[in-house]
């Protein structure tokens, strides 16, 4: 294997957080009775919108935190209302995480918000320069995959539709 050069540890430690960043957007005013709202709640919302339910540790990991740094987390969307936890339907001694009713709909305007901005941003770059754009994109992810083959929770191809309560795609 070839040794890493300067050049390409900076572009992995600098710009890899200006992609997350670029695309990040601030968390949404909190529901009533929830302060302190943040992106690791918002990126919880999004994984159990995109997977279903799953276990706490397969969020956890999703979230590149460990599960114990996790368990505050879930505590504070079960609190809010926002998730619950539940039986897994594919095997019963285990329990995972899921969206309430009141989270679905907290998840579907903060997506209905991400879209218009992420539409926003990518407008901002010619017609050439998206499609560049998102070929490097596809690029990564080719790529990303064939470093990290046993990855079980990546986003569903867009041909496939989102999960459907009680599906347990990500599961440990």
């Amino acid at each position: 294997m070839k040794e890493l050069s300067r050049q390409e540890l900076y572009l992995l430690f600098s710009h890899i957080p200006q992609f997350a960043q670029t695309f990040s957007m601030r968390p949404p005013s909190a529901p009533e009775g929830l302060p302190g709202m943040n992106m690791t709640h918002i990126r919880t919302l999004v994984f159990l919108r995109m997977h279903g339910g799953a276990p706490m540790s397969t969020v956890a990991r999703w979230l590149n935190l460990e599960k114990g740094s996790f368990t505050p987390v879930a505590r504070h969307l079960i609190d809010a209302g926002l998730v619950e936890c539940a039986q897994d339907e594919s095997d019963r001694r285990r329990t995972v995480i899921r969206l309430t009713e009141m989270g679905r709909a907290l998840d579907g305007g903060m997506h209905s918000r991400l879209i218009e901005e992420f539409t926003r941003k990518v407008s901002l770059l010619t017609p050439n320069e998206q499609d560049d754009f998102f070929a490097s994109l596809q690029t990564m992810k080719t790529l990303l995959d064939k470093m990290d083959p046993d990855d079980r929770c990546a986003f569903p191809h867009p041909t496939m539709p989102f999960a459907q309560e009680g599906t347990h795609p990500c599961s440990d």
